[in-house]
């Protein structure tokens, strides 16, 4: 049976309004050896004007450093999430297990404006930040797929 070792759950941001609604769901479930399945949980909600749209999208990342696409909205006031697909490799290639290789030991490294590393995405991972200033992203072996949603920061 699971055990809940930490818990942190939000109560939903006031009633139904004319606006649209954002939940976000931060939670990692582990397993330990010798006792019960247990997890944390952070789950905050919010509304925001219509008007406020967020930003979907997915980007190639190669080896050189390419500013994130975060849409019309701006870097400082969203939040961001940034998660790493592994690129699917057909079979029917003849190098198709090396590609896979790669694509498997491939990372996005995040770095800042002054392109210093600030983070890494590995593969199949994802990150939610509300970074300050514009991000750069660049692979550090193959071509990876980074799926961007931006989120506008309005209270």
């Amino acid at each position: 049976m699971s055990q809940h070792k930490h818990a942190i759950f939000t109560r939903p941001n006031g009633e139904a309004i004319d606006r649209d609604r954002c939940t976000v769901v931060i939670m990692a479930h582990y397993q330990e050896f010798d006792s019960p399945t247990t997890h944390i949980r952070f789950a905050y909600d919010r509304t925001q004007p219509v008007e406020d749209k967020p930003y979907q999208g997915t980007m190639r990342v190669d080896l050189s450093p390419t500013e994130i696409d975060i849409g019309r909205l701006k870097w400082g006031d969203c939040e961001v999430i940034l998660g790493h697909q592994l690129a699917r490799i057909s079979q029917s290639s003849e190098i198709a297990d090396i590609l896979q290789e790669a694509q498997k030991s491939n990372r996005i490294e995040l770095l800042d404006a002054d392109l210093k590393t600030i983070g890494w995405i590995m593969p199949d991972r994802a990150c939610a930040m509300h970074f300050s200033g514009p991000v750069f992203a660049r692979s550090t072996k193959a071509t990876a797929i980074l799926h961007i949603t931006a989120l506008p920061a309005t209270q």
